[in-house]
């Protein structure tokens, strides 16, 4: 379960820290996907609650950066 966790953390860090790419519907859907993997995990208990909402905000707040630059 930590194990999860570590991948999805990473996952959701590399997200968020990697450069702009031009291709801003792909990250968003790249982001959606992971989110998405984040709720069915935790959903089926292999996640912390801690866990689960630290990456969740994290995977959010890249969200909100990806929309704010698309309608800039």
């Amino acid at each position: 379960m930590g194990a999860l966790a570590l991948v999805l953390l990473g996952a959701g860090f590399y997200l968020y820290r990697r450069p702009a790419r031009p291709d801003r519907a792909a990250t968003r859907d790249s982001l959606l996907d992971a989110l998405a993997q984040l709720d069915d995990a935790y959903a089926a208990g292999e996640v912390a609650a801690a866990d689960y909402a630290a990456e969740r905000a994290e995977l959010k707040a890249a969200l909100q950066r990806v929309w704010k630059t698309k309608q800039a």
